[in-house]
């Protein structure tokens, strides 16, 4: 992914023009306007009503997981997801073509909406989130438990190649030792990267809803509550009464809504693939906390008010 980032950066938009059009014409989709994502790991671009995604062919196995989970969620949740066009590869370059979903990131509207209208969002994601978990499983790759222990080995030495707070990169380990064995019993279908630009939002009645869903290329079969993290992190951020709706809505009952399980919570978060502390530790700026026991207490804060 490193590298597909890289090159992003490094080639302008009119090198990769020519492989997108190549791809579109391929697929007959010219005529049809073309422009560039900013956003992402893969080359991204929008082509009329459709997004084609290319990526190296190191990384092909995401190409292989969104397309097989956007047919393993097409029509089965409230929500939508894109549907698959086609897919192949260009000279050893695997890309994907889907069609375009309505709305807009929720990343663009968030910081506009009150309170009260992020608790319900907050709810309504909950419920998204028991309903992805409940879905077949079929479609979605991955072995969970030789995947998990390498998430689970040497988690503070992977947080320390990120440059973050030395002081509470070393704490990470003895804290999840605190902690304890995070199990969950039951693997479900993960998207595992729900951030405020992979949800989207579209306007009803004067007010934002939660419309659809994308970017399923680090989807898998794991853990419940490896989904949380991110939401965390990229959308709720610490604002009081959050977290506590979505975890009722998601199915936790009251009583387990407790600083124990905050902690809990941000352990999962330290072991996710793509964890970072220094980034988050920035969203609590200008607080510097001087434990991993206060970030859980404020980012992850299971209070109602």
């Amino acid at each position: 992914m490193d590298n597909s980032l890289t090159l992003r950066r490094h080639l302008p938009d009119d090198g990769w023009r020519i492989a997108i059009e190549h791809i579109a014409r391929r697929h007959g989709l010219v005529p049809c306007e073309f422009e560039p994502y900013a956003m992402g790991e893969s080359i991204v671009w929008r082509a009329g009503e459709y997004v084609i995604k290319l990526t190296i062919p190191q990384c092909a196995y995401q190409i292989v997981a969104e397309v097989d989970c956007l047919e393993a969620t097409r029509g089965k949740l409230s929500l939508v997801t894109p549907k698959l066009h086609s897919h192949g590869d260009l000279s050893g370059w695997p890309y994907m073509i889907m069609e375009r979903i309505g709305g807009c990131p929720l990343s663009e509207v968030w910081p506009q909406l009150d309170h009260d209208n992020r608790r319900r969002l907050a709810r309504n994601l909950g419920s998204f989130c028991r309903e992805l978990h409940s879905l077949p499983t079929r479609g979605f790759p991955g072995e969970w438990a030789p995947f998990w222990r390498a998430m689970t080995t040497d988690v503070g030495k992977r947080h320390a190649g990120h440059g973050t707070l030395q002081t509470l990169v070393g704490c990470i380990d003895p804290f999840l030792a605190k902690v304890g064995e995070l199990i969950d019993i039951d693997l479900v279908p993960l998207h595992t990267e729900l951030i405020d630009q992979h949800i989207y939002v579209d306007e009803c009645h004067g007010q934002f809803e939660l419309f659809g869903v994308i970017d399923f290329a680090d989807a898998r079969l794991g853990a419940p509550h490896y989904e949380f993290g991110s939401l965390v992190e990229f959308v709720f951020k610490g604002e009081r009464g959050l977290l506590h709706e979505f975890m009722l809505a998601y199915g936790v009952s009251e009583d387990r809504l407790t600083s124990r399980y905050s902690e809990t919570l941000l352990a999962w978060s330290l072991c996710h693939r793509f964890s970072n502390l220094g980034r988050t530790l920035a969203i609590l700026e200008p607080l510097v906390p001087s434990s991993l026991e206060e970030v859980a207490t404020v980012l992850y804060s299971l209070s109602p008010f």
